[in-house]
């Protein structure tokens, strides 16, 4: 989460239903999540093949799970493996 006047490389949006975005610099890769889990305080999503929507990108498949609690979560797809501190709302 940047602060007003920062660059923020990378935002994850999630929600209940399966919808993932996730923007890294010049694009994003959107779509609908496979697999949706909830157990304690951990909610995780993996979605495969998402059409990457900038330049320089291709299809990839994202795993990103967020500790409701803590509001942290890790993601990892594309080359990234990438640790994020999260709104959660």
């Amino acid at each position: 989460m940047a602060l007003p006047g920062d660059y923020t490389p990378m935002e994850l949006t999630l929600d209940s239903f399966g919808e993932i975005s996730l923007c890294a610099y010049s694009g994003c890769w959107s779509g609908k999540a496979e697999t949706i889990s909830t157990t304690g305080n951990y909610f995780s999503v993996i979605a495969l093949g998402l059409p990457w929507n900038g330049t320089d990108g291709a299809v990839s498949d994202i795993s990103a799970t967020i500790n409701m609690e803590t509001a942290m979560a890790t993601i990892i797809t594309y080359g990234f493996a990438q640790p994020m501190s999260c709104k959660v709302s």
